[in-house]
């Protein structure tokens, strides 16, 4: 409510006109325009017209909302989660805000919309803020603190196009029991995931080992490289990683004090880092688990 919302068409063999049923349009145009005055769900639809007849009607709902009452209410949080991003890596910012928002504005990145993309070569916290504004006005400074720490791994260490994910020794991830890289923005070409793990001082020894395990999801088999180490994207030719493998859907082992599998110490953190080889198509996603017992 109180906007404009502007309804495109996109036709194959080239119509001669439109019919639109719940909007304007100039002409016989393939865009209409509409504004109403009662919140709620409106269809729209059009019938498009050539030489050899009328099409099958199209339609999309719009579901306007009401005008607010009040500026937006907002917080950023980081992609970085509870760990520290290295330096010279990627980091992306996101606004959640109430109220209808039509604009941001950031402080400490650069964004016109409610994510921003940001990287520091600079170690030690860093403060970035952003502001909502709406029809009523603009909201108070939300701001969150991530802290850089120096990247010390080996060669081909973490480039722009990083994830970082932390799981709290023995949690499951949040899709049955599983991480899901389509829900964490996607898995092309190059890009890389990073898990951090930190082993609770005292955690004895387990019989059997526990296991990172991956699985293609709703993609095409990739090929992908898995690290695990005390440091972030230590790849080969890097040789201060723990363990590696490769594969379509690569698993490691691992356990605390000694195997089978890499022996992790109690009170250190560690990393899974899996970089995709070659993904033919936009993402070549998979799931991640770790069966704890």
């Amino acid at each position: 409510m109180g906007a404009t919302v502007t309804i495109t068409a996109s036709c194959t063999n080239s119509p001669l006109s439109y019919t639109w049923t719940g909007c304007t349009s100039t002409g016989s145009n393939n865009v209409c325009t509409d504004s109403v005055a009662v919140a709620g769900v409106k269809p729209y639809q059009l019938v498009a017209t050539n030489a050899s007849g009328n099409s099958a009607p199209a339609s999309v709902n719009v579901d306007w909302k009401p005008l607010p009452t009040a500026p937006p209410l907002c917080t950023v949080s980081s992609s970085s989660g509870t760990i520290n991003p290295f330096t010279n890596t990627n980091i992306t910012l996101t606004a959640t805000c109430s109220n209808s928002p039509a604009s941001y504005a950031w402080t400490g990145c650069t964004s016109s919309g409610s994510t921003c993309t940001t990287t520091s070569a600079n170690v030690g916290p860093a403060t970035y803020g952003v502001t909502a504004t709406n029809v009523v006005g603009t909201s108070a400074l939300a701001t969150v603190q991530v802290t850089w720490d120096k990247s010390t791994g080996g060669g081909n260490f973490c480039g722009p196009n990083t994830a970082y994910i932390d799981v709290p020794w023995g949690a499951a991830g949040p899709n049955g029991g599983r991480w899901l890289t389509s829900t964490n923005g996607g898995f092309p070409q190059g890009k890389v995931f990073v898990f951090s793990i930190t082993v609770p001082a005292g955690t004895p020894h387990a019989a059997s080992s526990q296991k990172f395990a991956m699985a293609e999801y709703q993609g095409p088999p990739a090929p992908r490289t898995l690290m695990l180490s005390e440091n972030a994207c230590d790849f080969p030719p890097s040789s201060t990683y723990l363990d590696g493998t490769s594969g379509t859907a690569p698993l490691l082992e691992f356990n605390v004090g000694s195997g089978p599998g890499a022996a992790l110490q109690p009170g250190k953190t560690y990393y899974f880092s899996i970089r995709n080889e070659n993904c033919s198509q936009s993402s070549c996603d998979m799931s991640l688990s770790i069966p704890w017992h």
